[in-house]
C-alpha cells in the first residue's frame, strides 16, 4: 500500500484531526496525532483461521502487538447457549438478544469463567477461574482464544491505549484515557463521528449482557474482557465509553457477558 506524501498529505490530515477535536497542543502532541491518526499509512490486515471452527478473522498489529481486528465468535463444545431467553439457566456464552445475527455482526458475548476457559477445554492455563474463584491467575492465559493466541492482560490493553494515547489521564487511581478511543473505533458503527479506526482495532459497540441476563447498551458501548483477576467477583475490563473515553474498569462483575478480542502470542 501507498504511503500518503511525506509532507502535504502528512499536515493536512494532522491539521484536519486537530480542527475537528479543537486541539492545538504541543509538537510533541502532534506527533502522537501523527502515530495514532493513520496519516501516516493505510492499514493491512492478516488473517486467522481459528481451526476449531474454520472461522476466519482480520488480525492486525498495532505497535509491537499483534491483535485480532474482530471480536471472538466461538461457541464451545460445552456452550448450553441454545437456552430459551425465558430459562432461569443463563448461558455461558450468547449473542445479543438471543439472536444469531448479533454474533455474526459483533461476535458472541462471554462470561469471564468462560473467557478464561475454567473448565480446561482448550488448555488448563485458566482452569478453575470463575465467579466467586480467585484463582490467582498468572502469565499468559489462552482461555477461549484459537491456539498460538491468547485473552489479553491488563497489562496488554495498557500497552494499546498508551499507543494511542500517550497522554492518558488516570481517574482516582482507575487508568482511563478521555477522547482517545476514536482511532480503535469503527467509523459509521459509533454515534461519535469522530471514530475513525486509524489503528485498524475495529472496536464495535457490542453491549453486554448483566447478571440478570438482560441485554443492554448495544450501539453504545463495548465490554472487554481481560485475563487479569481482581477479586473472587470482578475482574478488569476495557470499557469504550460514549464520547471515545476508554476505562480500564478493575471491577468487572465476572458473571457479565462481555466481548473477547484475542491477542497473539
Amino acid at each position: 500500500m501507498q504511503n500518503q506524501p511525506l509532507y502535504s498529505g502528512w499536515f493536512l490530515c494532522i491539521f484536519g484531526e486537530m480542527l475537528k477535536s479543537r486541539l492545538f497542543f504541543s509538537f510533541a502532541f502532534v506527533l502522537s496525532l501523527l502515530v495514532v491518526s493513520g496519516c501516516s499509512s493505510d492499514v493491512e490486515y492478516g488473517e486467522l483461521v481459528d481451526s476449531r471452527d474454520g472461522q476466519v478473522y482480520k488480525t492486525v498489529v498495532i505497535g509491537e502487538q499483534t491483535w485480532m481486528a474482530e471480536n471472538l465468535n466461538f461457541m464451545p463444545a460445552s456452550d448450553s447457549s441454545r437456552l430459551s431467553p425465558l430459562s432461569p439457566l443463563y448461558p455461558r456464552t450468547s449473542c445479543y438478544a438471543y439472536k444469531d445475527s448479533n454474533c455474526t455482526k459483533y461476535g458472541r458475548l462471554y462470561r469471564w469463567s468462560s473467557a478464561m476457559d475454567s473448565i480446561g477445554e482448550y488448555s488448563t492455563d485458566g482452569k478453575g477461574c470463575g465467579y466467586r474463584r480467585y484463582c490467582e491467575s498468572s502469565g499468559r492465559i489462552r482461555g477461549i482464544c484459537p491456539e498460538g493466541w491468547h485473552l489479553p492482560s491488563e497489562d496488554e490493553f495498557t500497552v494499546l491505549l498508551k499507543r494511542v494515547a500517550p497522554y492518558g489521564r488516570s481517574n482516582v487511581g482507575v487508568p482511563d484515557w478521555r477522547d482517545a478511543g476514536f482511532p480503535l473505533m469503527v467509523k459509521g458503527a459509533w454515534k461519535e463521528k469522530e471514530a475513525t479506526n486509524s489503528t485498524g482495532f475495529s472496536a464495535l459497540p457490542a453491549g453486554l449482557r448483566n447478571f440478570y441476563g438482560r441485554y443492554g447498551h448495544i450501539g453504545e458501548q463495548a465490554f472487554f474482557w481481560t485475563s487479569t483477576e481482581s477479586n473472587g467477583w470482578a475482574a478488569t475490563t476495557l470499557i469504550f465509553y460514549p464520547g471515545g473515553t476508554l476505562l480500564l474498569e478493575r471491577a468487572g462483575e465476572k458473571r457479565l457477558g462481555q466481548s473477547v478480542r484475542c491477542i497473539k502470542d
